[in-house]
């Protein structure tokens, strides 16, 4: 791996970032302005890190991110990570079907340097599912695990 242990990206990394989600826009933009009921087309440059861009398009309070030339080995084996999970019951298909929605992790080491972020997350997810009849119990957990082995 190319660090020793998890840390929030720096500056520059978050332009990066920031740059392929934009560029990733403008071409839905322009895609949607000049295609018909059916089009396909082709975006992703060779340094786009897509665990970084999955993650914020599936709206991850935070997300992974790396950089690609250094290859996909990560530092998280054997780091604790706060693992939360996101689940409610489906009332429209039976009232006690539990489904995971979303689950996502944190090291650790960062988590209070991020809490805030990650509650307010979750106070915005509360407020979204107030306004919906679909799913119902909503629960959201965290427990820390350390893993041998960690693929983003």
């Amino acid at each position: 791996a190319a660090r020793a242990q998890p840390e929030l990206c720096g500056t520059s990394a978050a332009h990066v970032v920031k740059g392929h989600l934009s560029a990733l826009l403008a071409h839905l933009k322009a895609a949607e302005a000049t295609a018909g009921p059916v089009s396909s087309s082709e975006v992703c440059a060779a340094d786009w890190n897509l665990c970084t861009v999955f993650g914020v398009l599936l709206g991850y309070p935070l997300a992974y991110t790396f950089a690609v030339e250094d290859g996909f080995e990560n530092c998280l084996a054997l780091t604790p990570l706060r693992v939360f999970t996101v689940r409610a019951s489906c009332c429209r298909i039976r009232d006690d079907l539990m489904v995971q929605i979303y689950s996502f992790s944190i090291p650790e080491n960062l988590y209070l340097e991020m809490k805030e972020v990650v509650d307010a997350w979750c106070d915005n997810l509360k407020d979204s599912f107030s306004t919906q009849n679909d799913f119902a119990n909503l629960c959201i957990s965290s427990e820390v695990v350390t893993l041998t082995a960690v693929a983003l």
